[in-house]
């Protein structure tokens, strides 16, 4: 039952960084404006979303937060004139830019792992040490 509320929690969590993300520009579904502080923001919300989980869960879950975000934020691709393909075009496209978040949050895990309290890992001299570039 714990990993279930788990779960769930995170899932709310990519899905509020998602959306924060999505705020961030202007004419977000239909939204005449945008908050770029919320772009600042989101990165942030995404890496806490996908703490402590292993590489491949943490590449599914920023794929997923990605997903969400891209074709909420390229939905006009649903507007193009030509019926037949713009729903796979708006699929594909959503589906190829949510690789970047994904890429992108598994590249901070691995080269930062979230062993122990996250600020004093990231501050802390011996964890640059660490690297293995």
């Amino acid at each position: 039952m714990v990993k279930g509320r788990r779960a769930v929690r995170r899932l709310g969590a990519l899905t509020g960084a998602a959306l924060v993300w999505s705020l961030a520009f202007p004419n977000f579904l239909f939204l005449s404006w945008g908050n770029p502080l919320f772009g600042l923001l989101a990165p942030a919300l995404l890496l806490l979303a996908t703490r402590a989980g292993r590489p491949g869960r943490v590449f599914l879950w920023g794929y997923c937060a990605g997903l969400l975000h891209y074709l909420s934020s390229v939905y006009w691709i649903l507007h193009i004139p030509y019926p037949p393909m713009h729903i796979p075009g708006w699929l594909a496209l959503g589906g190829y830019c949510a690789l970047y978040p994904a890429v992108w949050v598994w590249a901070c895990w691995r080269l930062w792992p979230g062993e122990g309290n996250w600020a004093d890992n990231f501050a802390s001299a011996d964890s640059h040490a660490r690297l293995v570039w």
